[in-house]
């Protein structure tokens, strides 16, 4: 996108040097009719990544991602956080979108983004444990689920908002039910609901 290669590269010609490279059949592809979004043939996009040392395309990288952000086209640039190793950037774009693709059930998607972060970051952030943890109890992986939950109850802490204590309550209110206790459930499905009261309408949902 001229918009996206001028935001990266610093330059305000991306436009032109996009359209006279189209029309010249030389290495960038257009991806739709409109021909405001173009792919570099693989070969050449190739060839220019050996060209760049790993510091010079995590700012390129950064760079891409405030685009995407500023546009809300939070799904690339949470691909480009990631490919930047910006884990805590990732961390938090994935905890934004996380609820949405649960709902539109895109699981696999957001459980490779989750597991494309080191183990020790993604086990020190109880929000991306609980929706691993729905993942797993959707998927029938009861045991998993339930590592999980432990997981994310060792790492939380009494600062973090109440829509994440509830969404943990909300798990565990789940697993209580697998189990039969449905008493138990209840009480903690109730507790869940306070805490997570209309600041997170999706979670409270499903609790």
């Amino acid at each position: 996108n001229p918009f996206l290669c001028d935001a990266v590269t610093g330059r305000n010609d991306s436009e032109h040097s996009l359209r006279v490279l189209d029309q010249s059949s030389l290495f960038v592809l257009p991806l739709y009719e409109h021909r405001q979004w173009y792919r570099y043939h693989h070969l050449f996009a190739e060839f220019l990544r050996t060209g760049l040392d790993t510091n010079r395309w995590a700012d390129l990288y950064n760079r891409a991602v405030n685009w995407f952000e500023q546009k809300g086209m939070f799904e690339q640039a949470v691909s480009y956080a990631l490919r930047a190793k910006y884990w805590e950037r990732s961390s938090r774009l994935i905890r934004q979108l996380a609820g949405k693709l649960i709902k539109q059930g895109e699981l696999s998607a957001l459980l490779s983004w989750i597991e494309a972060l080191p183990v020790s970051v993604f086990q020190a952030d109880p929000d991306l444990c609980i929706y691993k943890g729905w993942i797993s109890l959707l998927r029938n992986s009861m045991d998993v689920t339930r590592a999980l939950a432990e997981q994310a109850g060792k790492v939380i802490r009494p600062e973090d908002l109440s829509t994440t204590r509830g969404r943990l309550l909300g798990l565990k209110a789940y697993l209580s039910y697998a189990r039969g206790d449905t008493q138990e459930a209840a009480r903690l499905g109730e507790e869940s609901v306070k805490m997570i009261g209309q600041d997170d309408p999706f979670s409270r949902k499903w609790v």
